[in-house]
């Protein structure tokens, strides 16, 4: 079930890195049965589980919100955006006109406190018409970027609390390499969404790959277990930066 294409890459068919993550994300994440969740934008889920008072959380905003204004269409509901960073409040403005997304500027973490993001910069010219170096999207693991800023980041709990909320129907998480911890941290405790969409970057280095689907693997297993049923979500066969799956309780 490919949901998503991508433009083809042949020079991957020659990497053993290729086929060792392609071989590990179809064992760990075959093609279930039942009805396949529906695109919305560059994600999918099930909207007809969702009513106008779900609450959905969708942290990560970058430059696309495609996914979030789709679900205010198809559901009526109110989509909590999140994000850290300058860059994502600004482009938010641009959707003001929709009062069904709602833009809160926190990050998620597994701690509530400031965090350092590490991204890399880009030239913007302000209102006053001046050149700055600003940072686009920020990630808390990924060391790679040219610069870093700190930004306020709160646990999943602490956020509901802010908000009033005591359930989270939808939980999608892009975020720059940090699902995994707050999958790992939310399934110590509560709440259990009922839909969670997540991207998962695969590490670079070669020498991360094997702890990285020991914890994979842990993680889909600990979900099965609490009732989810899982579809990848799969952006083409040539593919292999992040694993983005959807978690759906039945």
């Amino acid at each position: 079930m490919e949901i998503f294409a991508t433009a083809i890459r042949p020079a991957k068919i020659f990497s053993p890195r290729f086929w060792r993550i392609r071989a590990m994300m179809r064992r760990m994440l075959p093609d279930p049965d039942g009805a396949a969740p529906e695109p919305l934008g560059n994600y999918a889920a099930f909207p007809q589980r969702l009513n106008a008072d779900a609450v959905i959380y969708s942290f990560g905003v970058g430059g696309d919100v495609r996914f979030d204004a789709a679900l205010t269409k198809v559901t009526s509901a109110t989509v909590h955006l999140f994000a850290p960073t300058p860059r994502a409040a600004r482009f938010m403005k641009a959707h003001a006109e929709n009062d069904r997304l709602k833009f809160h500027p926190w990050g998620v973490w597994t701690t509530d406190g400031v965090q350092k993001f590490f991204s890399e910069s880009t030239l913007i010219e302000t209102e006053g018409g001046d050149i700055i170096a600003e940072a686009r999207s920020g990630s808390i693991m990924t060391l790679s970027g040219t610069s870093s800023f700190g930004a306020e980041c709160l646990t999943l709990q602490t956020i509901m609390r802010r908000l009033g909320h005591r359930r989270i129907d939808l939980l999608k998480l892009d975020i720059e390499g940090a699902a995994l911890d707050v999958l790992e941290d939310l399934l110590r405790g509560d709440p259990r969404p009922g839909q969670i969409i997540a991207e998962l970057e695969v590490p670079r280095r070669g020498a991360d790959l094997v702890p990285f689907f020991v914890r994979l693997e842990t993680l889909f297993n600990r979900l099965r277990d609490d009732g989810y049923s899982l579809w990848p979500l799969r952006r083409g066969f040539f593919h292999t930066e992040s694993i983005e799956v959807l978690a759906a309780r039945s």
